[in-house]
């Protein structure tokens, strides 16, 4: 029997099945989305020499911060292929950092990157807004060899 036939047959518990089906799906997409287990770093990376070294520190550190007396801001590491390079840098203008870490003071966790962060690319000497458009073209980094590809980030 054609599976129409069963469904023009039954129409009452096609219906229930479909009904079950979504529930069933909609649930597992909705678990997928709210799991507490999402993997979150302990760690990011941080570089003193604008990139040309790195280093792995805890996450909670707000940049720019200071490190055997040298500034440090966050940096992003990427790779293509076998290839890792820093993408860009991230640092905290001071009133921006000290909302976050009354943030932290207060025990709650700021939702995501500030849109006030500054970034900039290795090498560049002025840093821009990451909520501008420049800063949020130059947060989509691409391979060096390759730029129709899409970089992909490296965790700690």
């Amino acid at each position: 029997m054609a599976t129409r036939e069963i469904i023009n047959q039954r129409p009452v518990m096609s219906g229930v099945v479909a009904v079950v089906a979504t529930v069933i799906a909609l649930g597992a997409i909705f678990f997928t989305r709210s799991s507490d287990d999402a993997y979150k770093p302990a760690q990011a990376y941080f570089t003193v020499d604008d990139g040309r070294t790195y280093f792995a520190d805890d996450v909670t550190r707000l940049p720019p911060f200071d490190r055997n007396g040298q500034e440090a801001v966050q940096c992003y590491l990427f790779r293509c292929g076998e290839t890792r390079f820093v993408g860009y840098l991230m640092k905290l203008p001071p009133p921006v950092k000290q909302e976050m870490e009354a943030y932290a003071a207060a025990g709650r966790e700021y939702p995501g990157l500030n849109p006030m962060a500054m970034v900039k690319k290795p090498g560049d000497k002025e840093w821009v807004s990451a909520g501008s458009a420049v800063g949020s073209t130059l947060m989509q980094v691409r391979c060096p060899n390759r730029p129709d590809l899409i970089a992909e980030l490296v965790l700690p």
